[in-house]
């Protein structure tokens, strides 16, 4: 029913070699017309000519992993596009004739403001996605953020914080009409639960439904 080219950055390959990909499943699977092939980009990894190239492997639906649309935010999660360029990834996506659009967002940063997280719901909603993906961000032990709160050179927000970014997500969708569209898919990686909120019929994604049943195929690129 569903590929899932992610996680990972497999906007990093060439078309070709996403060709060859495909052309490997579907000569050992069996897909037919309504399989949603799925891939996640990194808009700092890809350019508004490669979105052609997509649409002809029919590749149906975009995971943009936007996770802010603050500079501030970016530069703090090391990613390695600004938000003007996120937002140019997506209208060009737009543009080129995709009408199914994932846009990944991280909530609860230290020292992140629900103004700032506010903002960033606001414009993504200016693109009418069909599908938005939040997640909180866990800080996990062995990576560089863990050091950091360990050294005292971060704060991490408390779980009532926490929990206010998880309400003003919902706050936000039922403020602006546009997004009162979206399939919101809400993980809360603390509380280990995840929230799948189909508000359009027929336009949610299959993806999350099937991960929950264990029969995607999930390619994933490190």
């Amino acid at each position: 029913d569903t590929i899932y080219l992610g996680g990972g950055t497999p906007s990093v390959l060439n078309p070709d070699q996403i060709h060859n990909i495909l052309e490997m499943l579907r000569k050992n699977f069996t897909f037919d017309m309504k399989t949603e092939l799925t891939i996640e980009i990194n808009t700092g990894t890809i350019n508004k000519d490669v979105f052609k190239h997509y649409i002809s492997m029919d590749i149906k639906r975009l995971s943009i992993g936007v996770q802010s649309f603050s500079d501030n935010e970016l530069r703090f999660l090391g990613r390695i596009h600004t938000a003007h360029e996120a937002i140019n990834t997506i209208e060009h996506a737009r543009l080129s004739g995709y009408d199914n659009i994932n846009i990944d967002l991280i909530y609860a940063l230290p020292g992140q403001s629900l103004t700032a997280w506010e903002n960033t719901l606001k414009i993504s909603n200016r693109f009418a996605p069909e599908h938005v993906s939040a997640y909180n961000l866990s800080i996990e032990q062995g990576t560089p953020f863990y050091t950091m709160l360990k050294n005292g050179q971060l704060t991490a927000p408390s779980q009532n914080k926490e929990a206010d970014f998880f309400h003003w997500l919902f706050v936000i969708c039922h403020n602006f009409p546009d997004c009162l569209k979206v399939a919101v898919s809400i993980l809360n990686i603390r509380q280990k639960v995840t929230v799948f909120n189909p508000l359009i019929p027929g336009e949610n994604c299959y993806y999350p439904r099937l991960l929950r049943m264990s029969v995607c195929i999930i390619l994933c690129f490190l």
